[in-house]
């Protein structure tokens, strides 16, 4: 005969009690999908088109690693300001694409708006700058919690040239969906 765990265990009773009596912190990580376009030049010096986007990504995360393209995810965490690939299980990142950082920001009293001025780079690629403008909605309860975060924006990024590679600028749109939680 099996004996109930939380019968077993009375102190695991209240413990689950109190844990969902206290209000779940803000989450730190959401989905995150950037698409860009823009220019670079070719070998004979044309100006052609160029892009990149979330997908893409991690299409080349996946050719790089091995690890299949459904186990990784593209995120955004606010702690930190970074956009990550990361594993879909876990939640282990895998490689950075772009750090957000604020240099101005504008927001209404209740703190549930406000609009953004973004610097953006690589902590690994000198050649990589950017900017971006961004606006930020965060739902909140009748006890001020947050209930929900939602970043949308638009971005400028330039790569210097290379010994290897030409410049690249690109113009385009990024926003996070939501909160992205490992699979485990």
């Amino acid at each position: 005969m099996k004996t109930h765990l939380l019968a077993k265990y009375p102190w695991l009773a209240a413990l689950l009690l109190l844990a969902n009596l206290a209000p779940a912190p803000a989450a730190d990580r959401y989905s995150f999908t950037f698409s860009v376009t823009g220019k670079t030049t070719n070998e004979l010096g044309a100006l052609v088109k160029v892009s990149a986007n979330s997908s893409g990504i991690l299409r080349e995360v996946s050719e790089d690693t091995g690890i299949p393209t459904s186990a990784l995810a593209v995120s955004y965490e606010r702690s930190s300001g970074l956009v990550r690939v990361v594993d879909r299980q876990f939640g282990t990142n895998i490689t950075t694409v772009v750090r957000l950082m604020t240099n101005l920001t504008v927001a209404n009293n209740n703190l549930t708006m406000a609009e953004m001025s973004l610097e953006l780079d690589h902590p690994d690629e000198p050649n990589f700058h950017g900017s971006a403008v961004a606006s930020i909605r965060i739902g909140r309860d009748a006890t001020g919690a947050e209930t929900s975060f939602k970043l949308n924006g638009k971005m400028f990024v330039a790569i210097d040239e290379t010994s290897e590679d030409p410049a690249q600028v690109y113009t385009g749109v990024f926003s996070t969906g939501s909160a992205f939680t490992p699979r485990q």
